[in-house]
Formats: C-alpha cells, structure tokens, sequence
C-alpha cells in the first residue's frame, strides 16, 4: 500500500483589492500561514495537493483572482505538491454581485429558484440554455480562475469530479459543488437561502469508490437541507464546507462534516480567528472489515504570539482521527501476464502520496502563458474550429484539449506548451512508448 493521500484545506482566503495594494494588513497573517504549513509538513510527512472550499476572492474580480494564483502557487511549491494537484470552488465572494445589479435577468431567475418548485426551477435551467449562460455570468472571474486547475464542470453541468488512487487502490472521487449560482446581496439562512440542487448532493453510488464532496455553504445555509443531509449520508464520507468562518468537525453516522474556518476572516467579527487544516485520508483493514481513516489536523491563530499554531483538543493532542466503515471491495485482478495500466490522462499517485496528472499539469501550464500566446498554440496545432467563434474563453478552451485528446494530439501540445516556458523540455508525458 502507498502513503495516505494527505491535503492542505483552505476556506474563505477573501484576496481582495487590498491584498495588491501597499497597505495589506492580512499580508503578514498569509506569510505566516505559509511558513507554519511548511512546518507542519514535517508531522505531516507529505502534502497530496490542495483543496479550496471557496470564497477565493472578495468580489469576484480579475486582479483578485490573479493576487490568489500566484499565492497558491508559491504555497504550492513550498509544499511540494505538483502543478495539478489543486482543487477549487466558488464562493458566495467568488459572485461580482456588479453583474447582478445590472440583469433583471438574473435577479429574476434567482428568485425563481428561491421561490418556486425548486428540483422543477433548476431542470428548467439546465434545458434553457440562455438562462444558465446568465445565471453563470457573474461568476466568470471565478471560472477562468478555476480552468487553469481543471475544475469546472461539464457543459450543463453545477459540478466537476476528479477521481485519485486511494492506497489501497481503491478510487478517492472528489466533487466540487456549486453552491453560489444564486448568491446576492440579501444571503441569509432564512428565507434567502441558497441552492444547490438534490443531484449535486448525491453522488453516484459505485464499488470501490469513496465519495469526499466540497461545498462552499454548509446544509444550514441551502434550502432543502434535511433532504440534502440524507442524501450526503447515504453517499459521501467526507464533507467540506466553510462560509461560517467557524471550524466544527462533526460526524453524522458514518460521515463526517468538516466546517472549516477562514483563512481571512473579516476583522470586525466577533470572534476573529484564522484558520486552516490538514486533512489525512487512507484505507485501513482490521478483522475484514475496511474503514476510511481521516486526520485533521486544525491549525489556529495565535494573535499574541502572532503565529499559526496546532488547535490542541482536551488531550492535548493536535491531531483529530476518526475511522468511517466501508463496504467490502477487491481490486479486479489483471488478466494473466498483464499489469494494469492507467490512462495518460488519469489521475495516480506516487509511492511518497504526490498526485500526478499529466494532462491536468498540461492545462495548468497552457493557462499560465499570456492570451496571445494560447491562441498561436492552438491555431499553429489546429486545434481551432469555425464553430468557436461564438463561445466564451473557457468554452473553447476545453474544446481544444478535448480535440487534442481525440486526435492523439496531447504529445504535441505538451512540446508547444512547454517551448513556450523556455525550459528544459525534459520527458513529454504524452509521448508513445516504443
């Protein structure tokens, strides 16, 4: 068996227009969330990757989006994780709520949803093309931000997935939730409530698969919630939230509902406390029976010391560990002589718990090179179609690694993308074995 997949969790980071201005009074909180996640690697042993509960900007504008990427990024390297191994969802401060203003639109379709047969109002979006482009247009800082990391859902679709090795062999599958396709200015838990939807909470059921699901708003804040509550229990073990700014780790049955705190907190809260975690995630077996084995370990604000520190619970333990009962599962032996093979594009995990993703790190890095740039890639590989005049940047974006994928173009991409980084080229992924 590999090493547990183990991931740095953020909520609630709010990078603002303050965060690129001289005065930012949350640079010094950041450097030393960097600096004391670093050390808590050293417990830790390894950082898998990163997962983001939203609420990655203030207000949903690009310079803010811009200020985040670059902050993950060093945070990335230091920890060691590789370039595809970041997950990310919107937040309610991921929404510019300047769109909303200026749509009827919109503020119609939002109180359609609030208001009317809910499950009805969010199948009739999903069949009105017009009307989901427009729901989804004040989050479109959001969205490129979150196409460098691959995390954006399928055409008509709230939610994206990923799937990763557990060490058992066994499939970790992440879902990434939309909570804020109806977030605005009159949010609350009562009678504004927001919406999700019963198929974004009900993951698929499948052997050798173990549901983790990350959603901004925690069931409090969703219409529908006792249903959606069932729904998660009957389907996922794990359950990230954050929004409240409050950390509270709660196991319901056989799931577990981490509420994380915020790494920004608004200052004129009444209890202003940053934090963050790390989340462990392995398979155990005892007697025949499997479990999910989770550690959290919280980490805190010291704001007399100055310094993030381990949130210790009344054992004076700085490590929370819970075991979630699995069903029965073997891996499917491979046919005689042959040893299983993984796709190129797939997600694995190496034998020291780092994620590797060669087409995920393909469009981390093809995101990463100027506008103009892309374009030149994608029009000398002719990657291009008449048809994507009409589409938005993202839209077309995925086309061209979609037809790179079918065309058995991806080697190709890889060399342009990598060219253009000045780089050693080093071995091309994608490249046919002899």
């Amino acid at each position: 068996m590999s090493q547990p997949l183990i991931f740095l969790h953020l909520s609630d980071i709010h990078f603002s227009k303050r965060s690129s201005s001289t005065y930012d009074p949350d640079l010094d909180l950041r450097k030393e969330l960097v600096a004391d996640a670093v050390r808590t690697l050293a417990e830790v042993k390894v950082c898998s990757g990163i997962l983001v509960t939203g609420d990655i900007a203030f207000s949903g504008k690009a310079d803010e989006y811009a200020k985040a990427k670059d902050w993950l990024g060093e945070l990335r390297k230091l920890l060691g994780c590789t370039e595809e191994a970041v997950w990310v969802i919107p937040g309610n401060h991921d929404v510019d709520r300047d769109v909303i203003r200026k749509s009827g639109i919109i503020q119609d379709k939002h109180r359609l949803l609030r208001q009317g047969d809910l499950e009805n109002e969010i199948r009739r979006l999903h069949d009105d093309e017009e009307a989901f482009e427009a729901i989804h247009r004040p989050l479109a800082g959001y969205v490129k931000f979150a196409g460098a990391y691959e995390c954006l859902p399928k055409p008509k679709h709230l939610y994206w997935e990923d799937d990763i090795d557990l060490n058992d062999k066994s499939t970790l599958r992440i879902r990434g939730c939309n909570s804020a396709f109806v977030c605005g200015e009159k949010d609350d838990e009562n009678q504004n409530r927001m919406v999700v939807g019963r198929n974004q909470m009900l993951p698929s059921n499948e052997p050798g698969v173990v549901n983790l699901l990350m959603c901004h708003h925690p069931l409090d804040w969703l219409h529908d919630r006792d249903a959606l509550r069932d729904s998660l229990k009957a389907r996922t073990r794990v359950c990230l939230f954050g929004h409240k700014h409050v950390q509270r780790i709660e196991r319901s049955d056989d799931t577990l509902f981490v509420m994380a705190g915020a790494v920004h907190p608004e200052r004129n809260e009444g209890k202003w406390e940053p934090r963050y975690n790390f989340l462990g995630l392995s398979v155990v077996s005892s007697g025949g029976q499997r479990h999910l084995a989770v550690d959290i370990w919280p980490r805190i604000w010291d704001d007399v010391q100055k310094v993030f520190k381990a949130d210790l619970d009344n054992n004076r333990s700085d490590r929370r560990s819970y075991q979630l009962p699995l069903p029965a599962w073997q891996p499917p032996p491979a046919a005689e002589g042959e040893s299983p093979k993984r796709a190129r594009t797939s997600t694995e995990v190496t034998a020291e718990g780092r994620i590797v993703n060669p087409k995920r790190r393909l469009v981390n890095r093809f995101h990463s090179l100027p506008y103009v740039t892309r374009l030149e890639i994608v029009a000398r590989l002719k990657l291009t179609a008449d048809e994507d005049q009409d589409l938005k940047e993202e839209e077309r974006q995925i086309l061209y690694f979609r037809r790179a994928e079918q065309n058995d173009m991806l080697e190709q991409l890889w060399t342009a993308v990598e060219q253009q980084h000045g780089k050693d080229l080093g071995e091309n992924p994608f490249a046919k074995k002899a």
